[in-house]
């Protein structure tokens, strides 16, 4: 048995749904046309008519009207000296690295105005494994990003990228 939906035509005014029968003789998983051995429908019926206004509900809270400041980008090591940070994406930063395995320091510029910010954070190797992040500091002086465990023998930190929110 098989159904399938009906566009309103026809066999049903306002559509609804086919349903072949049959035996499945050469085991193929469809019901081809050859096997079917009946159709039938059970259509939609008509629209009814449109009810009463209901009644004003509650005053929802208030919600964040919109973003007020966003900053974003990419950092990786520097394939000339992984002592170092490049920046590969964004703008109105700087990233510096503090060694080979150390963290990397983002401090932006012009600097972010006052507020409560929300940071998300994405780190990948070269293989596409996420790594964890560990995220210090603050907007104002700077943020601290400190990669989790990279095996140095299969694989390399390719990029670390933020959003920042306010």
């Amino acid at each position: 048995m098989v159904t399938q939906v009906e566009a309103a035509g026809a066999t049903c005014a306002t559509g609804g749904q086919r349903i072949t029968q049959g035996l499945d003789t050469n085991r193929n998983g469809v019901l081809d046309a050859a096997e079917i051995t009946s159709t039938s429908y059970v259509c939609n019926g008509l629209q009814g008519s449109v009810g009463p206004q209901g009644p004003m509900g509650p005053t929802g809270m208030g919600g964040v009207t919109g973003l007020a400041e966003v900053r974003h980008g990419c950092v990786a090591p520097d394939p000339g000296d992984a002592t170092k940070a490049v920046i590969r994406s964004g703008e109105g930063y700087a990233a510096a690295r503090n060694g080979a395995s150390g963290p990397f320091t983002i401090a932006f510029n012009p600097a972010v105005a006052p507020g409560s910010y929300t940071l998300l954070l994405d780190s990948r190797t070269n293989k596409g494994r996420a790594v964890a992040i560990a995220a210090t500091g603050d907007p104002f002086a700077g943020i601290v990003l400190t990669p989790g465990w990279v095996d140095p023998e299969q694989e390399t930190l390719d990029r670390i990228c933020f959003m920042l929110a306010r």
